[in-house]
């Protein structure tokens, strides 16, 4: 059954998710040489990850209810189902959509433990919130780990600096707006922060 869960769960199919795991299939088994996915077959994914991934509110959902525990599973690169979420990793747009923000509070509610997980990188769930300019989930991950707020992944950024250094890839409103919530956590910098914020989208 795992194949065919995999494939719904990808597909944000949540008709066929319910039907599998009432026929049987098991939320909690991770991805073998049958699944058509190669990703997710070659980091050894669960179906939460792959719906999460994706944005797939529903079928996240129900593979919580089925099994709650695969919100602390991390996969091959230490990276747990928040993880994902946060960074959006498989949604085909260039900015999260409102349903990558409900799957994280989905997750956070099931594992809140979840938002201090570090994947091999040393990164948790908010640099890869931040990397993608995603406010509210960072907002989100603030609330549940605030220590981590300026906590530097295995080569030395903050989540700020990720916050900083992709903005780039988005407007200059959302990743200055990703930094100003990151800046909140810390008022005792929010001075000089300020300043460079300021400049940084006046440029």
């Amino acid at each position: 059954m795992a194949a065919p869960l995999f494939a719904a769960a990808e597909a944000g199919d949540e008709a066929e998710v319910r039907r599998l795991l009432a026929a049987g299939a098991r939320a909690d088994q991770a991805a073998d040489q049958a699944v058509a996915s190669e990703v997710a077959d070659s980091v050894r994914w669960l179906p939460l990850h792959v719906a999460s991934s994706s944005g797939h509110e529903g079928v996240v959902k129900l593979l919580l209810e089925a099994a709650p525990a695969t919100a602390l599973v991390a996969d091959s690169q230490g990276r747990t189902a928040l993880h994902l979420a946060a960074r959006s990793w498989n949604v085909p747009s260039w900015w999260p959509p409102a349903a990558t923000v409900a799957v994280v509070r989905l997750l956070l509610s099931a594992a809140p433990a979840a938002a201090a997980m570090l994947d091999v990188n040393k990164q948790a769930p908010i640099h890869h919130a931040a990397s993608r300019s995603n406010t509210a989930a960072v907002q989100l991950l603030l609330e549940a780990a605030p220590e981590l707020a300026f906590a530097p992944h295995a080569f030395g950024e903050t989540p700020l600096q990720l916050a900083l250094g992709h903005g780039y890839q988005h407007t200059p409103e959302h990743y200055v707006e990703t930094a100003r919530c990151l800046v909140r956590a810390a008022p005792a910098v929010q001075p000089s922060l300020d300043i460079l914020l300021h400049a940084v989208a006046a440029s």
